[in-house]
């Protein structure tokens, strides 16, 4: 999701349920999340082992930079 400020970087976020999909096509049936459980097979359990490497927080987005600044692009205490 993309959210436009002004004269400031857009707020980015992503949002999940999970790495292993929903048995549904219906994309709201679940709620979304910025902290994901752990993946499910080996495919996905190994691809989760080589990102981290990179970092210890491949289940997690952080909403730091998302909320620095209002719509207006003034910097939030």
């Amino acid at each position: 999701m993309k959210f436009f400020r002004d004269s400031v970087p857009s707020g980015n976020t992503i949002a999940m349920f999970g790495v292993n999909g929903v048995p549904t096509w219906n994309f709201f049936t679940y709620p979304f999340s910025n902290h994901i459980g752990s993946a499910k097979g080996v495919a996905l359990t190994v691809l989760g082992q080589k990102f981290s490497t990179a970092t210890n927080h491949i289940q997690t987005l952080g909403l730091k930079d998302f909320a620095l600044f209002d719509e207006n692009g003034q910097q939030e205490a």
